[in-house]
């Protein structure tokens, strides 16, 4: 009858570990999948606002608007991306790289404005 009971403890402990493994490796993955959007819509952003920094750019405003509406799009597509991933339970942290997309995104849309005013 002991044994019985030790054993039940032991299989529950392994299931909990069980459970919390997969939690985690589901986790994991996440932030594997999202990691390549972060990054891609980060460098875009960055180099748009390098053109607003440097003044020694040969780029016309042109092509600096055509790359910056480029820009525009690829996080709209990254940002749809991202969400494709969220699911009921992983929505809390795919929120929060949504919301830093979609602030990168008006950002873009802002430097854009202001370009076009010029």
């Amino acid at each position: 009858m002991k044994r019985k009971i030790i054993l039940v403890g032991l299989v529950m402990v392994a299931l909990a570990g069980v459970y919390f493994s997969v939690q985690w490796y589901k986790q994991s993955q996440l932030i594997k999948a999202i990691t390549p959007h972060v990054k891609n819509v980060s460098l875009r952003t960055t180099n748009s606002l390098n053109y607003d920094i440097n003044d020694n750019t040969n780029i016309t405003y042109k092509e600096l608007l055509e790359k910056i509406d480029a820009d525009i799009s690829e996080a709209d597509k990254r940002i749809l991306e991202v969400q494709t991933l969220t699911t009921s339970l992983k929505q809390a942290n795919t929120d929060i790289v949504i919301s830093y997309l979609r602030g990168c995104q008006e950002l873009l849309r802002a430097q854009s404005a202001k370009y076009r005013k010029h």
